[in-house]
């Protein structure tokens, strides 16, 4: 057992309802730890510690417990089931799904996450559907996403002295691109950039949805990590799933995702495969941005609380690397 595991035992054996018998840790995102736990009683369950964000007035765990709650009561059990949480611990307890993630996938995982996105678009009608939150991040016109990606940006950029490696890049190559992009896309044919998108045209969504955010289980594929869900522009949520750089989709297997993406999401206005291709260089703009949080103070606490093993210059240097190589595709969208 860790030492963060033995500091708050109390609290988790407050929530399995028993002592442990086992405790391991098995995993986690970039910002959470996740433990396999088996109880002296019998039982085995998932327990997951979230750290608090600094100035994030988020509660990730509850949006997660609201997420599955309502998504199980649809009838999906690709999900594992809430169970119980310390919301003043950052602990959430459930049910226990075994399994590797599906890296790389096979084209039967992307059938499966596709059908899993295609029915949560269907959702829209549901009890309780209006009253789920925006996802994390979400954006429902270009000028909200110009205004993200440019805070975004700003953040970094002072955080970066202009004399690092890093304040460099993004100063002469980061903000130059960005401004081309957002360019290109008012250039581009659509809406205008204040328009928002209708309600009947978005879909529920995790937000940061991608195949390391599954589990090959005896079943068939369950979906995890439900922190950042909500309403959000269907046209993100393909380009997240192409662009999460977690995973390195093959080219073919990533244009099949697309298409059938583009097909099934809601799209009453047949305006969703245009807007994507609009706003695709922004996305990927966005995840470049979003490899350099380690450079934010309060980023790279999260990132030590889920793997305090690495030093933090050694992320850094990795993350800005991987940003310069997806900087040089910005151009390409699928």
């Amino acid at each position: 057992m860790d030492s963060f595991l033995a500091r708050h035992l109390v609290a988790v054996e407050r929530l399995t309802g028993q002592p442990l018998a086992g405790a391991e840790r098995i995993g986690g995102g970039r910002n959470s730890r996740v433990y396999r736990l088996e109880g002296a009683r019998g039982g085995v369950w998932a327990l997951k510690a979230v750290q608090p964000a600094a100035g994030d007035p988020r509660d990730r765990l509850g949006t997660e417990f609201l997420a599955l709650a309502f998504l199980r009561a649809q009838g999906l059990c690709c999900l594992p089931e809430p169970l119980a949480r310390d919301p003043g611990a950052g602990l959430g307890l459930f049910s226990f799904v075994p399994g590797p993630p599906p890296v790389p996938p096979s084209r039967d995982d992307a059938e499966q996450a596709c059908a899993f996105l295609a029915a949560l678009g269907r959702l829209w009608d549901r009890p309780g559907a209006d009253g789920l939150p925006a996802a994390a991040e979400a954006s429902f016109s270009l000028d909200q996403l110009g205004e993200q990606l440019r805070t975004r940006l700003a953040r970094l950029v002072s955080a970066c002295p202009p004399g690092t490696e890093t304040g460099a890049f993004l100063r002469e190559c980061l903000a130059p691109a960005l401004e081309r992009a957002l360019a290109a896309a008012l250039a581009a044919p659509g809406p205008p950039p204040g328009a928002v998108l209708p309600a009947a045209a978005r879909t529920l969504s995790p937000s940061d949805f991608g195949f390391h955010n599954a589990l090959r289980a005896p079943g068939g594929l369950v979906f995890v990590d439900f922190e950042y869900f909500g309403w959000d522009d269907p046209a993100k949520t393909v380009a997240d799933l192409l662009l999460h750089p977690a995973v390195d989709l093959p080219v073919p297997l990533g244009r099949h995702i697309r298409d059938r993406l583009l097909a099934e999401l809601p799209d009453p206005d047949r305006a969703l495969a245009a807007r994507f291709h609009r706003l695709f260089p922004l996305y990927r703009l966005k995840w470049c941005i979003i490899l350099l949080n380690e450079f934010l103070p309060e980023a790279l606490e999260r990132r030590r609380f889920a793997d305090p093993g690495e030093p933090a210059e050694s992320r850094r240097a990795r993350q800005l690397q991987r940003c310069r190589l997806m900087l040089e595709s910005l151009d390409h969208v699928p």
